[in-house]
């Protein structure tokens, strides 16, 4: 019998060989598509299961609050690892993690600068798996300055040698290499290429250690089988208050995070990497759904269509002794073979677009990740839902006919019954393909307004250069004054901080009426002449000036952010004191001075966090970047007087820079990305369903010849035939519009609100959008409407 319904199945497609092509090439894109979201997100669903104890991991996080505002931060001091383990059994094992940054790494003639260098506990081969390829687990990073190296370092600085016992020079440090690591999976929410033992910051930095003020850390628990995490957390604000005292314990709440969700769904202060987004994946789940949907329907669309066709050859069958069941069977037959041809053709589509499709999205999914259980399912799945949904309504439907009335020609009412069923279909089609155009028009619209909005600051042709080592750090007032006479330099500012680059946030006691609590404030070390290098204006008072010589030990500026939360109304002249305690009256005394001037607001963090309170002042030790305006004339050759000039104040360090502009612009990749993806999709979504329309109006055109006819014979002109092919499918794009419109705004205005600065959305999207569609659609339907309108009446009036 299955031999039977192939063999039928096979005819039928080749019989009508354009209603098969747009079918195939419908439902293929559409699975590739499918396919190409499925495996990007499974990819982002995978971050960090790999480690054997994954459901066991948690993260400390930590929630500050001081004034009313609260801080959620990823990391935490240094302390709360062995504070908790000590006091609570329930945790078998922790490791700390501190990033270094961008370090210069030497082995004997070769000189490297690398990003992805930690500090770790020795513990952390117990509680995370990552394999060592050479070396002993237990002993690797117990003594301080060892350091583990991963296979990709490996062959970078030692190729076939066995690195085991050698030194790598690291910031003018030695550490001996005991160990190699495998490459750190890419979905891993943090990834490092040298991995130092912790204990050599109590050489480092003696005493930082021991602050839980200092947040440079990340600390991760393994807790022990069967306990919760939530009621443990209920556990630590009575250890914080032992320890720390009650005003610790009121300001900070510390916060068990499953390591399996903060990929995903931690968008904190101090993330180690840029994570993704759960927002992300339930977007693009619902567009390969809605491609699906759209590559099914414009199957079971010309399946109605050819209904009529078909009918006598169900009527015939039935005759014959044809059981309902068995032409059910025949029908889905033909659906999942069809699906299932498509599915190869997508497969294939799939394994050429991988590579793209990598750049796109920046994975680094390989054609491997297809050959698994849980992808074959997936292929199995779509084949099963593409063939049972898009073959359902024809197979029960055309099974249906009553024999007497079918070979009597008796089947209006079926005909139109299947009409109105195109119809609602082809109207979701294009609700889908309106809702799709528009958020691509709003996303678009909104990462445009991120990239032009004022910032309050001018960042082009701003180059940026890093001071990394002491030999350039203690030299910065030499290279400031050479580079201010070289032609082509506009401007030059050292800093220890530039907007985009990151901000410190700092507690200070500022002087306010009725209050001595203090405040968390971004804070930016700055020289004398960062404002005008970066054109930035002054509200009030004065600007820092070294005919002030008070300036660099006491003197603040702030933006008017800042005066605004302090409710200040004459800041000038308030004092900030700067302590090393979050307790008034305890701790050291940094800084402590008066406010000189009030800056205006400008956005020295991204568009999706409001312009907080900021301090600058000057603090030269802190000093890691020079940021130098070039005029626009040769910026080239500029750049090339600058570097050669560098070589004479660093031997150690080469020449880094880059351009303030792309830095700040880079804080958007993530939405620019999104953006990308989301347009291909969306435009592959509305092909599909032109696509379908296109091969439906082929179909239904077929049908009316002769009405085509007897209209030409009878005075019809092109242009009045056209109109009339067209009027119902254009009326069928404004339904779709209309109930597009309040599902595709609902969806969006949910988008925008991750923007503390975002745009409106105005009417003119949605009327686009609508009005696009349309176009498309009318295109579509216009080329085979006046393809029958060309038609000579004699051989439409012949035509069966």
């Amino acid at each position: 019998m299955f031999r039977n319904y192939l063999k039928i199945a096979l005819r039928n497609l080749l019989k009508f060989k354009g209603y098969t092509a747009i079918n195939i090439a419908g439902l293929a894109v559409g699975m590739a598509c499918t396919l190409l979201i499925f495996l990007y997100v499974q990819n982002e669903l995978s971050y960090d299961r790999y480690h054997e104890n994954a459901e066991r991991i948690y993260r400390t996080v930590v929630d500050k609050t001081f004034s009313g505002k609260t801080m959620k931060a990823a990391s935490n001091g240094a302390p709360y690892g062995p504070l908790l383990k000590e006091a609570f059994p329930e945790i078998d094992d922790y490791v700390r993690f501190r990033q270094s940054g961008k370090v210069l790494v030497e082995y004997q003639d070769k000189k490297f600068h690398e990003e992805r260098f930690f500090y770790a506990d020795a513990s952390v081969l117990n509680v995370f798996t990552f394999p060592l390829v050479n070396g002993n687990p237990n002993t690797a990073l117990e003594s301080p300055y060892s350091i583990l190296i991963t296979e990709t370092m490996r062959k970078k600085y030692f190729g076939t040698e066995n690195p085991i016992g050698k030194v790598l020079n690291i910031s003018n440090r030695e550490y001996t290499i005991r160990g190699i690591l495998a490459d750190i999976p890419e979905n891993s929410h943090f990834k490092f290429d040298l991995l130092a033992s912790f204990s050599t910051l109590e050489d480092i930095e003696p005493g930082a250690l021991r602050h839980p003020g200092n947040m440079y850390y990340h600390t991760y628990f393994l807790l022990a089988p069967g306990i919760s995490a939530a009621e443990l957390g209920q556990k630590i604000p009575p250890l914080l208050e032992k320890s720390y005292g009650e005003h610790v314990r009121k300001a900070v709440t510390i916060f068990f995070q499953p390591l399996t969700r903060i990929h995903l769904h931690s968008h904190r202060v101090g993330e180690i990497e840029a994570n993704g987004s759960i927002a992300n994946v339930y977007i693009f789940s619902a567009i390969a759904l809605f491609i699906l949907l759209i590559a099914c329907i414009n199957f079971m669309n010309l399946a109605t269509a050819r209904s009529m066709g078909r009918a006598k050859e169900v009527g015939v069958r039935k005759v014959l002794g044809a059981y309902r069941k068995q032409l059910i069977y025949q029908f889905l037959s033909e659906a999942l073979f069809l699906s299932f041809i498509s599915l190869l053709v997508g497969v294939i589509l799939v394994s050429a677009v991988l590579p793209l499709f990598n750049d796109l999205a920046e994975k680094s999914i390989q054609l491997s990740n297809l050959i698994n259980s849980q992808f074959l399912m997936a292929l199995l799945a779509i084949v099963f839902f593409c063939g049972i949904f898009a073959g359902s309504y024809p197979a029960f439907f055309l099974s249906g006919f009553k024999p007497v009335k079918v070979l009597k020609g008796a089947i209006e009412g079926l005909s139109s019954r299947s009409s109105l069923l195109r119809k609602g279909l082809v109207t979701f089609q294009f609700s889908i393909s309106i809702i799709l155009l528009t958020a691509t028009f709003i996303v678009t619209d909104q990462l445009n307004f991120m990239m032009n909005k004022p910032l309050g600051f001018n960042k082009e042709q701003v180059a940026v250069v890093a001071v990394r080592g002491e030999e350039a750090g203690q030299q910065y007032e030499r290279i400031k004054t050479e580079w201010q006479n070289i032609p082509g330099v506009a401007g030059v500012s050292a800093a220890g901080g530039l907007p985009g680059e990151g901000v410190s946030r700092i507690f200070y006691f500022p002087e306010q009426e009725g209050s001595d609590e203090g405040l968390s404030m971004g804070t930016i070390f700055v020289d004398y002449d960062y404002l005008e290098t970066l054109d930035i204006p002054l509200v009030s008072g004065r600007n820092f000036s070294p005919e002030f010589s008070t300036d660099e030990a006491s003197a603040f500026l702030v933006n008017e952010a800042a005066v605004k939360k302090l409710g200040w109304q004459e800041p000038l002249g308030k004092k900030i004191v700067w302590p090393t305690s979050i307790v008034k009256g305890q701790g050291r005394i940094v800084k402590e001075g008066e406010v000189v001037g009030v800056v205006k607001d400008f956005h020295y963090t991204s568009l999706h966090q409001p312009i907080d309170p900021l301090v600058l002042h000057i603090r030269p030790g802190a000093f890691d970047m020079i940021a130098v305006r070039i005029s626009p004339d040769n910026i080239p050759g500029t750049l090339t007087q600058l570097q050669s000039s560098w070589a004479t104040f660093d031997s150690r360090n080469p020449f880094e820079y880059s351009f303030l502009d792309e830095t700040f612009d880079q804080q958007y990749r993530g939405e620019a990305r999104f953006r990308s993806i989301f347009s291909y999709f969306s435009t592959l979504a509305i092909f599909i369903a032109c696509l379908g329309l296109f091969g439906l109006v082929a179909f239904t055109t077929t049908r009316r010849m002769k009405e085509i006819g007897v209209r030409k014979v009878l005075g019809a002109t092109m242009s009045n035939i056209v109109v009339m092919l067209s009027k119902d499918y254009a009326k069928l794009v404004v339904l779709a519009s209309v109930a597009a419109v309040p599902l595709a705004y609902y969806v969006m205005n949910t988008w925008l609100q991750s923007f503390a600065y975002r745009v409106e959305m105005g009417i003119w999207v949605f009327f686009a959008a609508g009005f696009l569609t349309l176009l498309i659609a009318l295109f579509t339907v216009g080329y085979q409407a006046v393809k029958a309108a060309r038609t000579n009446p004699v051989d439409a009036l012949r035509y069966e």
